[in-house]
């Protein structure tokens, strides 16, 4: 389940700055997310606009347009931030005249999903790649709601794994054996693989300015590149033809000299965090203690916690650093949490979940 929302919303509480001594801010919550807001300009019963971090606003709405620093940037990623010692997670605006609580606003007011840049590191296109036809089988986006926000559906104490949150990029794999063909797409769509014929056009030669004909080639791309460097990857997917396995490309060319996590410029790696087997998704347990699927999978995401599930030791093992587990990695985007044994809730779907750390909330 992951869904783009900025929805309207009640304030139920106000409450006074933890510091004493500040006179100008208030705190409240939102869906477990706190946040700083002045002294006076609402009252609880006020209906607001909550846009979440990690998306953008425009700036050139006149709801938006305070966050303007002159900069000349068209968007604003909201994130969180630190006022007078207190975090303030995402934006708080008011509701638009007429709306009613519950209402989602996010096409109304041109929120977009904040997604990084591509790293400097990767030329000539490879964290674009050119698009190509998927499966004939239905493979879902991958996507993780908020703990913060969806916490009272995981109770505490109950049987979780914590893993690593990678600061990647969304990947999925999967071999086709009715084709022998094996696909190869990030989050949202497939790519070609490289050197694959697209098509032949007419050039002139630049030295006799005769007319020739050229083929059109696939261009390479960061998740056949890690296919390619991760030799495991398509071995494991021939021995489970059908079986969608999903992860998360990384290094320096995938998102920059901050989030390397050991690699050399260049080098990408790839770590599993997830299999589909005929539509359903298998017990998490099972990616690192069934054999079935764990043999030959050279690479998951790291596991850093498994019991009971515990609030304040999930929010304390997201703010570490990932230096056990990568070279020089100092900031740890967060923490994925599931359930040992797959579960569902009718209300919101799987429970899967995310945590993201306030160190790599507040890097801007």
């Amino acid at each position: 389940m992951s869904t783009h929302e900025a929805l309207v919303v009640r304030i139920e509480e106000i409450l006074p700055h933890t510091d004493p001594e500040v006179n100008a801010l208030e705190l409240t919550n939102i869906f477990g997310y706190q946040c700083v807001i002045r002294k006076g300009a609402h009252k609880v019963g006020d209906l607001m606009v909550y846009i979440e971090p990690d998306n953008t606003v425009d700036l050139k709405r006149s709801e938006f347009s305070f966050l303007d620093d002159g900069k000349g940037k068209d968007r604003q990623r909201i994130t969180m931030r630190r006022f007078r010692g207190e975090p303030s997670y995402g934006l708080l605006i008011p509701a638009p005249q007429g709306s009613a609580e519950g209402d989602n606003l996010w096409d109304a007011l041109g929120i977009e999903r904040w997604e990084p840049a591509p790293s400097k590191g990767s030329q000539g296109g490879m964290m674009s790649g050119l698009c190509d036809s998927g499966p004939q089988f239905h493979v879902p986006e991958y996507g993780l709601e908020n703990w913060r926000r969806y916490n009272k559906y995981l109770a505490e104490g109950e049987e979780v794994i914590y893993t690593v949150k990678i600061h990647g990029s969304s990947a999925r794999f999967v071999y086709v054996a009715e084709e022998d063909k094996m696909y190869c797409g990030s989050r949202t769509t497939w790519k070609k693989k490289p050197g694959t014929f697209i098509k032949t056009v007419s050039v002139i030669d630049p030295e006799t300015g005769t007319e020739m004909t050229k083929d059109i080639l696939a261009p390479d791309n960061a998740w056949w590149t890690a296919a390619s460097q991760n030799a495991w990857i398509e071995p494991w997917c021939r021995s489970h033809p059908g079986m969608v396995l999903y992860g998360e490309i990384y290094g320096g060319s995938v998102q920059g000299a901050q989030f390397k996590y050991g690699k050399a410029q260049g080098e990408i790696g790839f770590a599993a965090f997830d299999v589909l087997n005929k539509g359903k998704w298998i017990n998490n347990a099972e990616m690192f203690d069934n054999p079935e699927y764990s043999d030959g999978m050279e690479e998951t995401v790291k596991v850093v916690y498994r019991g009971p599930h515990n609030s304040e030791l999930l929010k304390k093992l997201a703010e570490e650093t990932d230096r056990e587990f990568y070279s020089g990695q100092e900031v740890r985007e967060g923490i994925v949490i599931k359930t040992v044994s797959e579960r569902t809730d009718p209300r919101f779907g799987r429970l899967a979940l995310k945590h993201v750390s306030d160190r790599y909330l507040l890097l801007k």
